[in-house]
């Protein structure tokens, strides 16, 4: 495969260098197309011992893009070698995966490797974008064009269909998670703008996430909105107790709610709110 000579990503003067490693050939050309898309330079490997080479032999890199089930040495195992390398423990790496049974143990060892991201395959070329202007520390990723993420965590589907729906006509993109468990790994693996966490959850509460979000470094930053059927003001100040942004009790209406995610998130109003309950 051949680069495509286009304007050059750039911090300053140098262009910018990715690895990607991936064995599926589909994959590695369409994320392939769409970094060359964006200007940067992009190598290609297939297999964990090929990465290591170009690593120990090569021009260094900016970035690598690294699958993690990899033939010869898994995308963990390399992962593992580069960090413990003075040469190569400073160069950012987002995991790539398309294995959800191994998702949420491989959350945990991806904040223990101290990896800059990770994807769940398959992405969308916007995730993949966002996720490498990140760990670049290129602050024009928060500038590109793209719909707010918010994380909605309820275990009540007329809940969750009933706001998701009204905040997709408002501009957001909706994940869902229906337990905490759940919770905690999208929280960390989707990098949402924001959540709106309930505080009653199957496996964790949501006064569990909230505290275990916001003593992690990786996600402490993300707001969250607690919301709750209770309405004593002992949950409230639970909530708040436990690094809650924000406090929306049941039932709630509709400008409640979005004021308050907008304030969080400081987007601009948009043109369709309406002050009408949610029912």
């Amino acid at each position: 495969m051949t680069t495509t000579h286009l304007e050059p990503q750039t911090v300053g003067t140098a262009k910018k260098r990715i690895l990607l490693v991936e064995d599926d050939l589909s994959i590695l050309k369409m994320t392939k197309i769409r970094l060359e898309h964006e200007g940067f330079a992009v190598i290609v490997a297939t297999d964990g011992d090929a990465a290591l080479t170009h690593m120990e032999r090569s021009l260094p890199v900016d970035l690598i893009l690294l699958d993690v089930n990899l033939p010869k040495r898994n995308g963990l195992e390399v992962c593992r070698l580069l960090k413990a390398s003075s040469s190569t423990v400073r160069i950012p790496i987002i995991l790539l995966t398309g294995s959800a049974g191994k998702w949420a143990r491989l959350t945990d060892e991806c904040i223990d490797l101290g990896v800059a991201g990770w994807l769940k395959k398959p992405f969308r070329s916007q995730e993949l974008l966002e996720k490498v202007y990140q760990a670049l520390g290129d602050k024009r990723a928060a500038h590109r064009e793209s719909k707010p993420r918010i994380l909605l965590v309820d275990d009540e589907p007329s809940i969750v269909k009933m706001v998701g729906k009204r905040l997709e006509v408002e501009g957001f993109e909706v994940l869902v998670a229906t337990d905490g468990q759940e919770a905690l790994t999208k929280a960390r693996t989707e990098t949402p703008h924001l959540m709106i966490l309930d505080a009653m959850l199957p496996k964790l509460t949501g006064y569990e996430v909230c505290m275990r979000l916001k003593q992690d470094p990786s996600s402490q930053h993300i707001p969250i909105v607690l919301f709750t059927a209770k309405a004593q003001e002992k949950d409230e100040q639970l909530g708040r107790a436990c690094g809650a942004d924000a406090y929306v009790r049941k039932p709630f209406n509709a400008h409640e709610l979005l004021t308050q995610i907008r304030i969080l998130i400081q987007v601009p109003q948009s043109t369709s709110e309406a002050s009408h309950a949610l029912q």
